[in-house]
Protein backbone atom coordinates (compact mmCIF):
# COMPACT_ATOMS: atom_id res chain seq x y z
CA UNK A 1 0.00 0.00 0.00
CA UNK A 2 2.83 2.39 0.83
CA UNK A 3 4.45 1.82 -2.55
CA UNK A 4 1.19 2.55 -4.37
CA UNK A 5 0.64 5.72 -2.35
CA UNK A 6 4.24 6.78 -2.97
CA UNK A 7 3.87 6.33 -6.72
CA UNK A 8 0.56 8.20 -6.74
CA UNK A 9 1.93 10.99 -4.57
CA UNK A 10 5.07 11.35 -6.68
CA UNK A 11 2.95 12.04 -9.76
CA UNK A 12 1.35 14.98 -7.93
CA UNK A 13 4.83 16.42 -7.36
CA UNK A 14 5.64 16.48 -11.09
CA UNK A 15 4.94 19.45 -13.30
CA UNK A 16 5.63 20.27 -16.92
CA UNK A 17 5.40 23.94 -16.08
CA UNK A 18 8.97 25.20 -15.67
CA UNK A 19 7.85 27.76 -13.09
CA UNK A 20 6.88 25.08 -10.62
CA UNK A 21 8.80 22.04 -11.89
CA UNK A 22 11.95 22.78 -9.90
CA UNK A 23 9.91 23.77 -6.86
CA UNK A 24 7.90 20.54 -6.90
CA UNK A 25 11.06 18.42 -7.35
CA UNK A 26 12.44 20.07 -4.23
CA UNK A 27 9.16 19.42 -2.42
CA UNK A 28 9.34 15.75 -3.37
CA UNK A 29 12.94 15.52 -2.13
CA UNK A 30 11.86 17.12 1.17
CA UNK A 31 8.89 14.76 1.43
CA UNK A 32 11.08 11.69 0.91
CA UNK A 33 13.51 12.94 3.57
CA UNK A 34 10.68 13.52 6.05
CA UNK A 35 9.17 10.12 5.25
CA UNK A 36 12.42 8.24 5.84
CA UNK A 37 13.19 10.18 9.01
CA UNK A 38 9.63 9.75 10.32
CA UNK A 39 9.79 5.98 9.89
CA UNK A 40 13.25 5.81 11.47
CA UNK A 41 12.29 8.02 14.42
CA UNK A 42 9.09 6.04 14.98
CA UNK A 43 11.05 2.76 15.03
CA UNK A 44 13.67 4.18 17.40
CA UNK A 45 11.01 5.53 19.76
CA UNK A 46 8.92 2.35 19.80
CA UNK A 47 5.94 3.70 17.85
CA UNK A 48 4.12 0.68 16.47
CA UNK A 49 2.84 2.50 13.37
CA UNK A 50 6.12 2.96 11.48
CA UNK A 51 4.36 2.57 8.13
CA UNK A 52 1.84 5.28 9.04
CA UNK A 53 4.76 7.50 10.09
CA UNK A 54 6.37 6.97 6.68
CA UNK A 55 3.14 7.78 4.83
CA UNK A 56 2.43 10.84 6.97
CA UNK A 57 5.96 12.11 6.38
CA UNK A 58 5.67 11.49 2.66
CA UNK A 59 2.31 13.25 2.42
CA UNK A 60 2.72 16.07 4.96
CA UNK A 61 3.10 18.63 2.12
CA UNK A 62 1.01 16.84 -0.54
CA UNK A 63 -1.41 19.76 -0.71
CA UNK A 64 1.30 22.12 -2.02
CA UNK A 65 1.60 20.74 -5.58
CA UNK A 66 -2.18 20.43 -5.79
CA UNK A 67 -2.62 24.09 -4.83
CA UNK A 68 0.21 25.06 -7.20
CA UNK A 69 -1.56 23.31 -10.07
CA UNK A 70 -4.88 24.99 -9.20
CA UNK A 71 -3.22 28.41 -9.07
CA UNK A 72 -1.63 27.85 -12.48
CA UNK A 73 -4.97 26.80 -13.92
CA UNK A 74 -6.61 29.89 -12.43
CA UNK A 75 -3.86 32.03 -13.89
CA UNK A 76 -4.49 30.54 -17.35
CA UNK A 77 -8.17 31.40 -17.02
CA UNK A 78 -7.53 34.93 -15.79
CA UNK A 79 -4.56 35.92 -17.93
CA UNK A 80 -5.14 33.69 -20.96
CA UNK A 81 -2.42 34.00 -23.56
CA UNK A 82 -1.12 37.35 -22.33
CA UNK A 83 2.39 37.31 -20.93
CA UNK A 84 1.73 39.18 -17.70
CA UNK A 85 1.46 37.31 -14.41
CA UNK A 86 -1.67 37.64 -12.30
CA UNK A 87 -0.14 36.94 -8.89
CA UNK A 88 3.13 38.00 -7.31
CA UNK A 89 5.46 34.99 -6.76
CA UNK A 90 5.79 35.75 -3.03
CA UNK A 91 2.00 35.87 -2.71
CA UNK A 92 1.82 32.61 -4.67
CA UNK A 93 4.10 30.87 -2.15
CA UNK A 94 2.18 32.48 0.71
CA UNK A 95 -1.09 31.01 -0.60
CA UNK A 96 0.55 27.57 -0.86
CA UNK A 97 1.73 27.76 2.75
CA UNK A 98 -1.66 28.85 4.09
CA UNK A 99 -4.00 26.40 2.36
CA UNK A 100 -2.09 23.19 1.63
CA UNK A 101 -2.82 21.37 4.91
CA UNK A 102 -6.62 20.93 4.49
CA UNK A 103 -6.07 19.71 0.95
CA UNK A 104 -3.45 17.21 2.13
CA UNK A 105 -5.84 15.93 4.80
CA UNK A 106 -8.63 15.58 2.23
CA UNK A 107 -6.36 13.56 -0.06
CA UNK A 108 -5.28 11.27 2.79
CA UNK A 109 -8.92 10.67 3.69
CA UNK A 110 -9.94 10.14 0.05
CA UNK A 111 -7.16 7.57 -0.35
CA UNK A 112 -8.44 5.75 2.76
CA UNK A 113 -5.24 6.20 4.75
CA UNK A 114 -5.21 5.71 8.53
CA UNK A 115 -6.51 8.58 10.65
CA UNK A 116 -3.05 8.94 12.20
CA UNK A 117 -1.74 9.95 8.76
CA UNK A 118 -4.45 12.58 8.19
CA UNK A 119 -3.98 13.88 11.72
CA UNK A 120 -0.21 14.18 11.31
CA UNK A 121 -0.69 16.12 8.07
CA UNK A 122 -3.23 18.45 9.67
CA UNK A 123 -1.16 19.27 12.73
CA UNK A 124 2.32 19.07 11.20
CA UNK A 125 3.54 22.36 12.64
CA UNK A 126 2.75 21.89 16.37
CA UNK A 127 4.04 19.20 18.70
CA UNK A 128 1.50 17.35 20.81
CA UNK A 129 2.86 17.25 24.36
CA UNK A 130 -0.06 15.06 25.50
CA UNK A 131 1.06 12.27 23.13
CA UNK A 132 4.82 12.64 23.38
CA UNK A 133 5.76 9.53 21.38
CA UNK A 134 3.30 9.56 18.50
CA UNK A 135 3.25 9.39 14.71
CA UNK A 136 2.47 13.11 14.56
CA UNK A 137 5.41 14.10 16.74
CA UNK A 138 7.73 11.83 14.73
CA UNK A 139 6.65 13.63 11.54
CA UNK A 140 7.01 17.06 13.16
CA UNK A 141 10.51 16.23 14.34
CA UNK A 142 11.47 14.72 10.96
CA UNK A 143 10.16 17.80 9.15
CA UNK A 144 12.28 20.08 11.35
CA UNK A 145 15.35 17.86 10.99
CA UNK A 146 15.05 17.74 7.18
CA UNK A 147 14.84 21.55 7.15
CA UNK A 148 17.86 21.77 9.45
CA UNK A 149 19.77 19.57 6.99
CA UNK A 150 18.84 21.96 4.15
CA UNK A 151 16.41 19.62 2.43
CA UNK A 152 13.57 22.06 1.93
CA UNK A 153 12.18 24.50 -0.63
CA UNK A 154 11.59 28.00 0.61
CA UNK A 155 12.74 30.27 3.35
CA UNK A 156 13.77 28.76 6.67
CA UNK A 157 14.04 30.57 9.97
CA UNK A 158 17.10 28.80 11.40
CA UNK A 159 16.31 29.71 15.01
CA UNK A 160 12.74 28.37 14.67
CA UNK A 161 14.01 25.14 13.11
CA UNK A 162 16.63 24.73 15.85
CA UNK A 163 13.93 25.23 18.48
CA UNK A 164 11.67 22.64 16.80
CA UNK A 165 14.51 20.13 16.68
CA UNK A 166 15.31 20.77 20.35
CA UNK A 167 11.67 20.38 21.44
CA UNK A 168 11.29 17.22 19.36
CA UNK A 169 14.45 15.72 20.81
CA UNK A 170 13.13 16.36 24.29
CA UNK A 171 9.65 14.93 23.62
CA UNK A 172 10.93 11.87 21.78
CA UNK A 173 14.02 11.23 23.90
CA UNK A 174 16.50 11.62 21.02
CA UNK A 175 20.12 11.92 22.19
CA UNK A 176 23.13 13.29 20.27
CA UNK A 177 24.23 9.89 18.94
CA UNK A 178 20.78 9.08 17.59
CA UNK A 179 20.46 12.56 16.09
CA UNK A 180 23.78 12.09 14.30
CA UNK A 181 22.72 8.68 12.95
CA UNK A 182 19.43 10.10 11.70
CA UNK A 183 20.86 13.14 9.97
CA UNK A 184 24.19 11.71 8.80
CA UNK A 185 24.15 11.18 5.04
CA UNK A 186 20.46 12.10 4.78
CA UNK A 187 20.96 14.11 1.60
CA UNK A 188 22.74 11.22 -0.11
CA UNK A 189 20.05 8.72 0.94
CA UNK A 190 17.34 10.98 -0.48
CA UNK A 191 19.22 11.60 -3.72
CA UNK A 192 19.61 7.83 -4.17
CA UNK A 193 15.82 7.51 -4.07
CA UNK A 194 15.35 10.38 -6.51
CA UNK A 195 17.21 8.59 -9.34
Amino acid sequence: KSLLVEISAHRLFESRDPRIGEHTRGLWEHSLAVAMLSRDVAALCGVAETEAAYLAGLLHDIGKPVVAFLLLEAEKNVVGTRTNVWIDPDAWVDVLQKVHRPIGVALAQKWGLPETVASAIQDCSEYNSAERVSVGNCVRFANALAKKEGIYVGKIDASDVDALVMIGRSLLGIDDNVLQRLSGGLGDRVKALMV
